[in-house]
């Protein structure tokens, strides 16, 4: 075998691993997106169900604003009753949903690069559909009463 034949071999043989090797990191990151999905929609579950058990029978829509941070964090509920008011959520809601959201938010850090979310926005429909807004400034405790209040006029609460 000539030198250029070993060498154009030895190319092919490089490229073939390399696409071997990319093609291996798409299913393992298929099956971390799976798994990852898996233990999310557990967790979602969690989730809807320690509100609903909190709820009066009248609520049509619920609002979840969450802030997290590595040490601190806090959880904000409202909800709209059938007659259109909107009130807050106070009792019973908090320790274990504030639990759930530390777990979704540490599986998703497993799962991705960074920035990891600072904040979400959960809303849940009497259905069971919901939906998730993230953000990721950081949430400083001093400027805790704005931003709620920029977080109430966005939603209109």
């Amino acid at each position: 075998m000539s030198e250029s034949e070993r060498s154009n071999t030895g190319a092919m043989f490089k490229q073939l691993v390399k696409a071997w090797m990319a093609s291996m990191r798409g299913v393992s990151d298929e099956n971390n997106k799976n798994r990852m999905s898996k233990h999310l929609a557990i967790f979602y579950r969690q989730i809807r169900t320690a509100i609903s058990k909190t709820l009066p029978d009248d609520w049509q829509r619920v609002w979840v604003l969450v802030e997290m941070e590595v040490d601190t964090g806090s959880l904000v509920c409202y909800y709209r009753g059938e007659d259109g008011s909107i009130k807050p959520l106070m009792s019973g809601v908090s320790l274990e949903v504030y639990s759930a959201f530390r777990r979704v938010r540490q599986e998703m850090s497993q799962a991705s690069t960074p920035p990891l979310w600072s904040s979400l926005t959960y809303i849940l429909q009497r259905n069971g559909t919901f939906s998730i807004d993230y953000g990721y400034d950081p949430v400083p405790i001093e400027d805790e009463e704005e931003r709620r209040h920029m977080w109430e006029q966005k939603y209109l609460l």
